[in-house]
């Protein structure tokens, strides 16, 4: 999104895009790290508001409300189920459940002052969650009834900034897309940076006798995560230029692996052993990516058609979690 942001910005090559987009947002991690991260968050957090409020205020004042909205985007736009059979939007729901099993959800609480602070903070983010979800899909429902022929849906907010708002402001709302999406990004990125270069690589590299950290060594390590998660970022984005087709495909095949052991890890009556995770892990993987591929092949049966790969992971997960726990009981 950053890459598309820049190269509709100042027609340059996709592919520098995403380089530049990935250089801007690793320079402050490699500096700063996490707090870095926090502070640049906190930042983004108001220019992302306040963009968004601007483009609804203005478009409101120009086009009208709800009833411009309803008149001109199609029916499925402003119906509840948006049109979408009830497993794709059971999908949508589990794949909510990421945050949950997200690093990032674990972290900001785990940084917190204390348990009290972290669960206001929750709670006061629930709020402003949904908010900002109103004012993107308001601005996303003008965009569609000013703009309906847009050829590049990822587009369609700075194209629609171009026709309701006066230069000046215009640049607020250009900021607030790149906050809205840096903010996510540089989260993302760090904690896949970490993940590599302190779970993986210095644990493979570092010998267990060495109970103490060095710093010097996994801030290094980290860099290198950070690099590696960075162009496997790029090549992602090049191959799925969708957003949306991203977070269905990663969701879909990755979720149902690690909703049950987040879960177990944090309720021993849930917990089994580490082995039979694995298990479980690989098994609700080979499912969800099975039924991926060859879920095509039934488009004339509707109802085998509309299962969805997630579910199929989840059924496999639940199913396996189940036998491991029923084993347990019996053996005890």
């Amino acid at each position: 999104m950053s890459a598309g942001l820049l190269s509709l910005l100042f027609d340059l090559n996709i592919v520098i895009c995403l380089l530049i987009s990935l250089i801007l947002s690793m320079a402050y991690l490699i500096k700063g790290g996490f707090r870095a991260n926090v502070y640049a968050d906190a930042l983004q957090f108001f220019v992302m508001f306040i963009g968004f409020i601007l483009i609804v205020i203005f478009s409101a004042d120009n086009f009208g409300t709800f009833e411009f909205i309803s008149s001109s985007v199609p029916e499925n736009h402003i119906k509840l189920t948006g049109g979408m059979s009830p497993t794709f939007i059971i999908v949508w729901f589990l794949i909510a459940l990421w945050t949950f099993a997200d690093p990032g959800f674990h972290q900001r609480c785990y940084a917190a002052k204390s348990g009290n602070v972290a669960v206001k903070g929750i709670i006061i983010s629930i709020f402003f969650w949904a908010l900002f979800d109103f004012l993107t899909t308001t601005t996303g429902l003008f965009a569609r009834a000013v703009l309906p022929e847009v050829s590049t849906p990822v587009l369609a907010f700075p194209l629609f900034a171009e026709e309701v708002l006066p230069t000046g402001l215009k640049g607020i709302f250009y900021a607030a897309l790149f906050a809205t999406i840096l903010s996510t990004l540089n989260s993302f990125l760090f904690l896949s940076g970490t993940t590599i270069g302190r779970d993986f690589i210095y644990r493979g590299v570092v010998p267990p006798s060495e109970t103490k950290p060095d710093e010097g060594k996994l801030k290094y390590y980290t860099i290198v995560g950070l690099v590696i998660s960075g162009l496997l970022a790029i090549l992602l984005a090049y191959l799925i230029p969708s957003v949306i087709e991203i977070w269905y495909t990663i969701g879909s095949l990755f979720i149902p692996v690690i909703i049950l052991p987040v879960i177990s890890a944090y309720y021993p009556k849930f917990r089994i052993d580490k082995k039979f995770i694995l298990i479980e892990m690989i098994a609700a993987f080979a499912g969800s990516m099975v039924w991926y591929f060859i879920r095509d092949n039934f488009e004339t049966i509707p109802v085998v058609n509309d299962i969805e790969p997630m579910l199929v992971g989840m059924a496999v997960a639940f199913i396996t979690h189940y036998y491991c726990l029923a084993t347990r009981k019996i053996k005890t």
